[in-house]
């Protein structure tokens, strides 16, 4: 996460070192980026969590739908990820996750499914993303609390 929160943060020091075009380019990516290794930072501690609580392997990427994670850990531990972090923060969560999917496979391009998906009603199908630093940093944030939560009631 610290790598993550660094890249973020990286912003005006591009824009002092780079022309105007470059900085933003680089700054778009890092951001993206940041996005996508949020969700697998997560995703690989889940798995690590999972195989040691259970003594079981969960489907491959199953820690990068929240729907199917947050299953595996109530049949698992009894807690869903909404009964670790609130709604209101899992619903922001489904967000990110879905935006990190349409990094992954549409070029950041929204579709019909993805405001459908995310409740999303800030973009249009059509829109290109835009990844804001503060956004990787909440992203960030809420992650870790989760993970925290999530590692709080699994124990040592």
């Amino acid at each position: 996460m610290n790598t993550i929160r660094t890249a973020a943060g990286l912003g005006e020091t591009l824009r002092n070192t780079l022309g105007p075009d470059e900085a933003e380019v680089m700054i778009r990516t890092l951001l993206e980026k940041a996005i996508q290794d949020t969700v697998m930072s997560f995703q690989r501690l889940n798995e690590q969590l999972y195989e040691r609580q259970s003594g079981k392997t969960a489907r491959r990427n199953a820690f990068q739908n929240l729907d199917v994670g947050s299953d595996l850990w109530k049949a698992e531990i009894g807690h869903a990820y909404v009964d670790l972090i609130g709604q209101a923060k899992l619903d922001q969560l489904k967000i990110y996750f879905q935006q990190r999917h349409l990094l992954a496979h549409q070029q950041g391009i929204v579709d019909q499914d993805y405001i459908d998906r995310s409740g999303d009603k800030t973009y249009a199908a059509g829109q290109r993303l835009l990844i804001r630093d503060s956004v990787v940093r909440e992203f960030a944030d809420v992650i870790e609390e989760l993970s925290h939560e999530l590692t709080k009631k699994i124990g040592p």
